[in-house]
């Protein structure tokens, strides 16, 4: 029964770091479509300062492309870190875990193979 649970608290971990990847991919590459446009007013008008901002934070967010799961991961734990029975499990965890399967993930916490284990 408590297995049970475990899972149904993985599964809505994972739910939310998906969540989190999703949305944040979709605003970052709104936003990266709404500087490609305005790349050239803003060179052409000379603004200067807006346009350093537009390449330095374009720059920021293609990097963070690349790690957006452990990004993820990091703000599910900060989202998490209250909540008492999804605290425990974060704790276990670490940000390669993202991609697993929910099954795996409770056959690593029951078997204790987590630097720390369940209290």
């Amino acid at each position: 029964m408590e297995s049970d649970n475990t899972l149904k608290i993985l599964q809505k971990i994972q739910k939310t770091q998906n969540n989190i990847v999703i949305y944040s991919a979709i605003a970052m590459g709104v936003i990266l479509i709404v500087y490609f446009f305005t790349f050239a007013m803003l060179a052409d008008m000379g603004y200067k300062s807006i346009l350093m901002f537009e390449i330095i934070s374009s720059i920021i967010f293609f990097i963070s492309f690349f790690f957006l799961n452990k990004i993820a991961f990091h703000v599910t734990r900060f989202l998490y870190r209250n909540r008492q029975p999804h605290s425990d499990i974060m704790r276990v965890l670490n940000a390669s875990d993202v991609t697993r399967k929910p099954e795996e993930l409770l056959t690593k916490i029951e078997t204790g193979a987590g630097n720390n284990m369940l209290p």
